[in-house]
């Protein structure tokens, strides 16, 4: 048996069933529906990056100040060694000031992009309620009230809705569109660097620390005789000529630490800044185009009452 629907019922089905979707998205039910679908991946994939992201920023940050602080001690103390009256003092902090600098700029960076790990964190758990719970909900209603009245004046509403249909897919899945985005272009390009950056200014630490500028040996037990006096002088000798070593071992490799710290700098700044910026640009500009190109409904009547 046919059965023969009027304008009218179409409407009326329709309007039910728009309704429904917005108010499935309203109570979070879609999201929950999503979870079971392919989507539910992508979330997960970005959740995952920036867990690890977050991590390797707060480790590297950890590092970088815990370098600072052992530099800013060497260069707030003055090693001096006395044999037989002869002062000989060693200021071994001015040769660790060009990269001190460098540490203290990267810090600033690695504030930055911590704290840009952490936005994107919030923003993907905000664009899942935003997204569907309101926008989607909002571009349902919109829709469900242009089957009644496509037009008022100027306004289209069924264009309108959607237009904040599409607007609310963009949040919901720009944030996981972003991490995925950035989670390849380090895996691809900056994690070999980040590996051997890390790797090289923690080794720098150890082996400033092994210098013993950090914390010199200044008090030894006092002894009057001729032969105390000798073999303080013989160890005395003997230690600066170590120490000079080893600080000229550091100074020789300050520009392998330096490159270091720049590479640590670039991963950082394409990774948590450059990658997101420029992926949010792109989804903003594809989304420009086809609202003002009517790139999806490039025809008025695509607006009409359904006949």
């Amino acid at each position: 048996m046919q059965i023969n629907l009027t304008e009218t019922h179409k409407k009326a089905l329709w309007t039910i069933l728009i309704v429904s979707i917005g108010v499935i998205a309203y109570t979070s039910t879609l999201n929950q529906l999503l979870d079971q679908t392919f989507l539910q991946r992508i979330d997960k994939k970005g959740d995952l990056y920036l867990d690890e992201a977050l991590e390797r920023s707060i480790y590297t940050f950890a590092i970088v100040r815990g370098l600072n602080g052992v530099i800013s001690v060497i260069q707030n103390t003055q090693v001096a060694i006395s044999p037989a009256g002869v002062g000989v003092s060693l200021a071994a902090g001015e040769i660790l000031d060009p990269v001190n600098d460098l540490l203290e700029r990267f810090s600033w960076v690695m504030m930055l992009s911590t704290c840009s790990l952490g936005l994107q964190e919030v923003l993907n758990e905000m664009g899942a309620w935003l997204g569907f719970n309101v926008l989607l909900t909002m571009a349902m209603l919109i829709m469900a009230f242009a089957l009644w009245i496509p037009c008022f004046g100027i306004f289209n509403f069924r264009f309108l809705g959607y237009r904040v249909l599409v607007v609310s897919l963009i949040v919901r899945f720009c944030i996981p569109i972003v991490t995925i985005a950035s989670d390849k272009v380090y895996n691809l390009f900056l994690a070999d660097k980040y590996t051997q950056a890390t790797q090289a200014l923690d080794n720098f630490k150890k082996e400033i620390k092994n210098t013993g500028l950090v914390t010199p040996d200044t008090q030894k037990a006092t002894d009057d005789t001729v032969f105390a006096g000798i073999k303080k002088y013989y160890q005395n000798a003997t230690d600066i000529v170590q120490l000079r070593a080893k600080i000229n071992a550091l100074k020789d490799r300050m520009g392998d630490y330096a490159k270091h710290i720049i590479n640590l700098t670039i991963v950082f700044v394409i990774q948590t800044i450059l990658i997101p910026l420029l992926v949010l640009w792109l989804l903003i500009k594809i989304v420009n185009y086809f609202f003002v190109n009517n790139v999806l409904f490039p025809t008025g009547k695509t607006f009409n009452s359904p006949t």
